[in-house]
Order: C-alpha cells, then structure tokens, then sequence
C-alpha cells in the first residue's frame, strides 16, 4: 500500500463533501442571525422604538462624519490658500504688512514656539520687531529665528534675556 493511498482511506470523505457542509453551516448561521435581526425589529411591543433609535443613530453617524469631511475640506481650501499666497509673494515678492497684522503674525508664531510666550512683550513699527522679556536659555535663539521667518518681517531686535532652566 502505498503513502497517498493509506491516506485516502484515513479520510473517506472528498473534499467537496467538507465544502458542502462549511457552506451548509455558514449558511444556518447567516439565516439565523437575519432571522433574529428580523424578529428584534419587527417586535410588536418594542420593534418600532427599535427601529426609531437605529434611524436616529445613523442619522447622528451620518452628520458627525459630515462635520468631520467639512472640517476636512475647509483645511485643504485653506492651505490652497495658503500655498497659492505663498507661491504670489515669492513671484511678486514681499509686500508691505500692516503693523497690526504683523503683530498678530508674530504673536501667534511665538504662542506655537514657545510655551513661555506671555513672558515676551512685542512691538512692531514699520516691519521692524523689537522682542523683550524673559525666556529659557534652549529657546531663545530659535524664537528670534523663527519670528524673522514670519512673511512681512524687516528685521528683529532681540533683546530678550535668555534664563538657565
């Protein structure tokens, strides 16, 4: 006797027969759970409250993931925009910048540098940025380089007295 023939005794079975019955299976399992589903739904009691709570619970899902894309969306216009702005001043170059909206500018780019940035008073004239107050030592020199960086900036002075922290 050889090897594969003591192994077809072993199992008797073909192999479509095994199928058959995992499909058999899987097919009880997928009538049963659409016939619970069914009956959880269609209850005369409770089905309708049920199913009022379902619509409402996809409603919700469906408008949580509107406000999700939305957001989505309203971030890619704004670095289009962005990018766009950044592509004209580097075509047409720099133009002048208001005091104020530099200011602003440079307030906000200290407030993402520098955790200590109600410590530093700014003033701004004429695109010129005069940086004073107090800030740890590791922070110093990289908040002066990134306030020249902002778009509108002249020149910084940096008078802001570094501390060992």
């Amino acid at each position: 006797m050889t090897r594969q023939e003591g192994h077809s005794e072993a199992n008797p079975q073909p192999a479509c027969l095994t199928r058959d019955y995992w499909i058999a299976g899987l097919s009880l399992a997928a009538g049963t759970a659409v016939g619970a589903t069914v009956m959880y739904l269609c209850d005369p009691d409770r089905g309708k409250a049920r199913r009022t709570r379902m619509q409402e619970q996809a409603a919700g899902a469906v408008k949580r993931q509107g406000r999700k894309l939305a957001g989505k969306v309203e971030d890619i216009v704004h670095r289009a925009k962005g990018n766009l702005a950044q592509a004209k001043a580097s075509l047409y170059g720099q133009q002048a910048v208001d005091d104020a909206v530099l200011y602003d500018r440079v307030r906000s780019r200290i407030g993402h540098v520098s955790r200590h940035a109600h410590t530093i008073e700014t003033t701004v004239l004429d695109g010129v940025v005069t940086l004073s107050g107090t800030v740890p030592r590791s922070n110093g020199r990289q908040l002066a380089e990134e306030v020249q960086s902002v778009p509108g900036v002249r020149e910084v002075h940096d008078h802001m007295v570094e501390l060992a922290v």
